[in-house]
């Protein structure tokens, strides 16, 4: 991953949308991102690796909330 080392220097809000069934190796770099920095806000979602367009409306919801609330 590049960069790695410098994740815990994010100070922004960032939403990472992961899909359950995705394949072990994003799904580790989720858990990566998600336990490098406290800004970072995981929903594990069910699917795969393109869940804006097998669960859209569900990810708009989400979205639109963190962004409401950032």
């Amino acid at each position: 991953m590049p960069d790695i080392e410098r994740l815990h220097e994010l100070r922004t809000p960032t939403l990472l949308l992961s899909g359950k069934q995705d394949v072990d190796e994003l799904r580790l770099m989720a858990d990566v991102l998600a336990a490098s920095n406290a800004f970072v806000e995981r929903l594990e979602l069910d699917g795969g690796h393109l869940l804006h367009l097998e669960q859209p409306d569900y990810c708009a919801t989400h979205i639109a909330a963190f962004l409401a609330s950032s």
